[in-house]
């Protein structure tokens, strides 16, 4: 205002390559790397080439991260995939704890017949063999049974995660044998325990119940199902926390409001006005707005464009005054560009991330130069959205009006259309036609915005469903470790039972005698997974840029579950058991 001239904003556009280098075995990347600016001094005086720090990447390191693969390799997810590893180990890890303590419960029953044989002359070694030869086929049954479930479900299994696999015959082979000498080696070790139980003792220890009862047989149960019970609330309260990150991302995107918004793919161009005018003709188009992006996985950025009166530089995006209302985009300052006469060609829209880089004063109202003498006027400053990746911090970006220059107009390939309509159908068929007059030779490319949306977290929500189908296994699994228990606690507790039922004893009475460890087990479990389940869901929160917090309200939803959980798996136990006719049980003593 005192004769100063507006600041003078750059338009350069940077474009990167990757390039791929074979190296011999042994090279120091790192040394490598810091010949290259030694290299380049030869071919330029740039200070921010010769400058740059270079670094080497193996395609080890692109493959598993998605934040530096440079497209030409498709990275997946490195954090999931290691989720999952470790999921599956816990997962395996349950089977194993509540496989020993079923086949401890069921051991139980055959007291007599061990006696019986041991009477007979039957040796502690042959009953051992007997036990793990069991085991053996029990495991070859499983193995068959699950063999055929993968090959039921390995088409959609593909379909679902979205990557077919594929085996080396060195793959394939290796698979085959882990796959069936790993299973059963588990049952076999698993079944280790409970036969060195059964064929330990003789037949009159059997009888006195010493072993039933001895400090390290009831340390071991109860450790197993502590176990059983920690995983199981762990994944639970993994699978809620992802649940409410899910419904945090929706939000965050307004996803809900969008169902009946479309988005016609298209470089419409100088042709805007035509086709604006054609599809607000049709009744159900309630409004459109002509633009350059919509959020979407893989955005086409204007990157690199900068001013000396801003930090960073800024990404770049034409947009109409429509946009922000359709997408739900909130001002957090300023104003959004007029839809009348008041509109100016050197209005522009900020976020707030580059108005946080600003080096001097705060931008609103503030006039810069674009090109050459045109200046550009910061009327409103927009609250930041995740526009490609919930993950990354959004970057600075500035939002340019269409009119203010035919490139700007030629930038445009994407008409965003919200419908009110109970005929999706219908409307859809009419938008075609339209599109199809006004641009005969371009395809009818249209998709739904929500859906667009959801495709930036897709991981997450095969995440989401694989942690849930996960839990439930778990969830089932830990079910059985109790019906186990209970089974357990029924039949060594068998004569205590009729003796208090003679006393008078009722459900209730019966029920609290037998879930006692029970609660005290829960308790356990809960003290040990809730302060690693809270660890580790904090470390997998922080790789978002917006989350949502791990609250004490899932906590005590998680522990509510268990407890109905609990108590529906041991009502059918309680009840047997209170159904034993004392005088057969003590008879039977």
């Amino acid at each position: 205002s005192h004769g100063r001239k507006p600041p003078t904003l750059s338009s350069m556009l940077q474009t990167s390559y990757p390039a791929y280098f074979k190296v011999r075995a042994g090279t120091n990347l790192d040394s490598l790397a810091s010949k290259i600016p030694l290299l380049l001094k030869s071919y330029t005086e740039s200070k921010s080439m010769l400058g740059a720090q270079y670094v080497f990447r193996t395609i080890d390191d692109i493959k598993y991260n998605q934040k530096i693969s440079t497209g030409f390799i498709n990275a997946i997810d490195g954090e999931a995939l290691l989720i999952f590893k470790i999921v599956g180990l816990v997962v395996l890890a349950l089977a194993f704890a509540n496989y020993i303590n079923i086949s401890t419960a069921i051991t139980l029953k055959r007291l007599k017949e061990t006696g019986i044989r041991r009477i007979m002359g039957a040796t502690s070694k042959s009953i051992l063999w007997q036990q793990v030869s069991e085991a053996f086929i029990i495991g070859l049954t499983a193995i068959v049974l699950s063999a055929l479930v993968l090959a039921l479900t390995l088409s959609w299994t593909q379909d679902f995660i979205g990557y077919q696999l594929v085996f080396t015959k060195t793959a394939k082979n290796v698979l085959l044998v882990l796959g069936i000498s790993f299973p059963l080696a588990i049952v076999i070790i698993g079944s280790i325990y409970p036969a060195l139980l059964l064929s330990g003792f003789k037949f009159q220890d059997f009888i006195r119940g010493k072993w039933i009862n001895s400090p390290q047989s009831k340390w071991m149960r109860n450790l197993l199902l502590v176990i059983q019970f920690s995983i199981a609330t762990f994944l639970i309260v993994g699978t809620f926390t992802f649940l409410k990150q899910l419904d945090f991302i929706n939000e965050l995107h307004n996803k809900k409001e969008l169902r009946q918004v479309l988005v016609l793919n298209g470089a419409v161009g100088v042709q805007s006005d035509i086709i604006k005018e054609k599809l607000q003709s049709i009744p159900e188009v309630e409004r459109l707005s002509l633009t350059s992006f919509v959020p979407e996985p893989e955005v086409k950025r204007a990157m690199g464009m900068g001013t000396p009166d801003f930090n960073e530089s800024f990404d770049l995006y034409v947009i109409d005054e429509y946009f922000l209302d359709i997408m739900r985009f909130k001002l957090a300052d300023g104003i959004n560009f007029y839809k009348d006469d008041r509109s100016k060609p050197n209005h522009i829209l900020i976020n707030q991330s580059m108005a946080e880089t600003t080096i001097e004063g705060y931008p609103l109202n503030r006039e810069y130069r674009t090109k050459g003498d045109v200046k550009t006027k910061v009327i409103g400053i927009i609250e930041d959205f995740p526009i490609s990746s919930i993950k990354e911090a959004v970057k600075p970006t500035a939002y340019f009006q269409k009119t203010q220059s035919a490139y700007m107009t030629r930038s445009l390939n994407k008409v965003i259309v919200e419908l009110n309509t109970n005929d999706l159908q219908s409307s859809i068929g009419k938008i075609e036609k339209a599109w199809k007059a006004v641009f005969p030779d371009l395809p009818f490319d249209v998709e739904f915005m929500d859906d667009k949306i959801e495709r930036i977290y897709t991981n997450e929500l095969k995440m989401g469903k694989l942690f849930g189908g996960l839990t439930t296994i778990a969830i089932i699994i830990a079910c059985m470790g109790i019906f186990g228990l209970l089974t357990y606690m029924v039949k060594i507790k068998t004569k205590e039972i009729g003796i208090r039922k003679v006393l008078g004893a009722n459900f209730s009475t019966l029920a609290r005698l037998l879930t006692r460890q029970i609660w005290i087990i829960l308790i356990l479990s809960g003290f040990v997974a809730f302060p690693l389940s809270y660890y580790f869901l904090e470390q997998w929160l922080t790789s978002f840029a917006y989350r949502t917090e791990v609250t004490w309200d899932l906590y005590a939803f998680t522990l509510i579950s268990f407890i109905a959980i609990v108590a529906v798996t041991v009502f059918s136990q309680v009840k047997y058991a209170s159904s034993l006719n004392p005088s057969d049980v003590l008879r039977n003593e």
